[in-house]
């Protein structure tokens, strides 16, 4: 089933984001969420403005990764 291997393929890349680019990243783990749809990864959660580069740019450095839909909030400071 084309369906089954596709869900199979995003949850493996998924798991590779999370653990080769999140899991070497400085920021909170918790505070991201990544989804995954045709090598697309969405990242989503709030992330301070200095952490998002290297953030997305480890993410960039996983294989299998086509683009990244930046969907990251930087909370304000008062």
């Amino acid at each position: 089933d084309p369906q089954k291997i596709e869900e199979a393929t995003h949850r493996t890349l998924r798991q590779k984001v999370k653990s080769e680019a999140i899991g070497r990243w400085d920021g909170p783990k918790s505070d991201v969420d990544v989804e995954v749809d045709k090598g697309v990864v969405t990242l989503k959660g709030n992330v301070d403005a200095e952490r998002v580069d290297r953030l997305i740019r480890l993410v960039k450095g996983v294989p299998g990764v086509a683009s990244i839909n930046d969907q990251l909030s930087v909370p304000q400071r008062s």
